[in-house]
């Protein structure tokens, strides 16, 4: 008698822990931005240089410029310290996927979590570090009318701009992460008399999260690495010297940089 009510406290038991997963599995998760680290090796630059990171939306901050894979690009100050994976029901993206990715999603795709990156904090800070290590005399914006304040006031080497032309993550097949990125970095030096520009793409694609055991925020908490590693791979290769740029050795993702003078 004792035997069959230890197995039924037993059998409980189980059946109470796979409640208990299955409920966290469903409820959203969240991870929080922190420092964030380059350590890349780039070559130095001497003079002075300005840089602007051109907002996404007028007026607005890049770094407070999140991404999800519903909505696209989104100006959430409050969203923008945090990676978030939110299980949906009938959620239909309203994002047309990259039209050169092979496993692009189309607009109006249903979808079944919520993906959202703080992306525009996350490729600010980087750049941020590397060009403490490769521009000493640099100085930032981040809106046209510092730029313009600062090239009065003081006579700079160079003006970089970095816009963010595209950005995506999208979820495709379910439990799988891709990225894409398209930026372009624009440099004038001799007084505005030449311009060198870069166009930089990048995709990762079919990234795996991962399950319950990676913890009760494990599928946000990889979410955020994996964008961090994105976009500290595409700081390093915008970069780079032409002759040095090489594709990323990681699979199954590309480079394509492109320079105009």
């Amino acid at each position: 008698m004792r035997q069959g009510m230890k197995q039924v406290c037993v059998s409980g038991l189980v059946v109470l822990a796979l409640l208990l997963v299955a409920g966290c599995a469903l409820q959203p998760q969240y991870a929080p931005l922190e420092q964030v680290g380059f350590h890349q090796q780039l070559p130095l630059h001497e003079g002075r240089t300005l840089v602007l990171f051109e907002p996404v939306f007028p007026g607005k901050p890049l770094r407070e410029t999140v991404w999800d894979n519903v909505e696209g690009p989104r100006w959430l100050p409050f969203e923008a310290g945090r990676a978030s994976w939110v299980p949906g029901v009938d959620i239909k993206t309203r994002v047309e996927g990259p039209p050169v990715s092979q496993n692009r999603l189309e607009a109006g795709a249903q979808v079944t979590h919520r993906l959202t990156v703080p992306f525009g904090a996350i490729i600010t800070a980087k750049y941020k570090q590397a060009f403490d290590r490769s521009y000493p005399g640099w100085r930032v914006c981040e809106e046209e009318q510092c730029l313009q304040t600062y090239s009065k006031l003081m006579d700079f080497d160079r003006v970089i701009r970095i816009h963010i032309d595209r950005f995506d993550i999208w979820e495709q097949p379910s439990g799988y992460v891709n990225l894409y990125l398209h930026s372009t970095w624009t440099e004038t030096t001799d007084n505005g008399l030449k311009t060198r520009t870069v166009t930089y793409e990048k995709e990762r694609l079919q990234v795996a999260l991962p399950g319950i055991a990676g913890g009760y925020n494990g599928k946000a908490e990889q979410l955020l690495r994996l964008t961090e590693d994105f976009a500290d791979e595409a700081v390093f290769r915008h970069m780079q010297p032409k002759a040095q740029r090489q594709p990323a050795a990681d699979q199954p993702s590309s480079d394509k940089p492109t320079v105009a003078k």
